[in-house]
């Protein structure tokens, strides 16, 4: 099973700014880079892309949204709960860290802190669901991979 990592990138400045986020085993941002463009290339290959406001997702590459993954996640918790067993969806978002950094930067830092967020929620979910044996049976012993429709 492959679980995916997600790159979030800021075009719309300067610079190519990117933050990786590690979906499984935690939730966890693992870099963030100012990139050229053969750089963007290859952080960006093997991953889903989320944009911030006024970005543009370079060619071919599969994108995601915030939102969507967040329906994504509603829709995969539905498909559990027909089951007779309630598994809660994701809670709203907390608190918003102060950011520390270069201000260029900071858009694609918030973007990813929420998708660290969304990450780790899902992994809650899953760990609910494997616990209980009538959902490990029907949907697997191993946790599934986070949700995501992309373009």
């Amino acid at each position: 099973m492959t679980y995916p990592v997600l790159s979030v990138l800021d075009n719309s400045g300067d610079h190519n700014i990117i933050w990786h986020v590690q979906t499984y085993p935690a939730a966890l941002p693992t870099g963030a880079w100012i990139a050229d463009e053969q750089q963007l290339t290859d952080l960006l290959k093997d991953t889903v892309v989320f944009l911030t406001p006024g970005s543009t997702a370079p060619e071919n590459a599969p994108v995601a949204t915030i939102e969507g993954v967040r329906v994504d996640v509603d829709k995969q918790v539905a498909e559990y709960n027909k089951h007779g067993i309630r598994l809660p969806s994701l809670g709203a978002r907390t608190v918003e860290a102060q950011y520390r950094g270069e201000p260029e930067a900071e858009a694609a830092w918030r973007t990813a802190m929420e998708l660290v967020e969304i990450a780790g929620g899902w992994l809650e979910i899953e760990a609910k669901r494997r616990a209980r044996k009538a959902l490990a049976e029907a949907f697997g012993a191993e946790v599934q991979p986070l949700p995501l429709d992309t373009e």
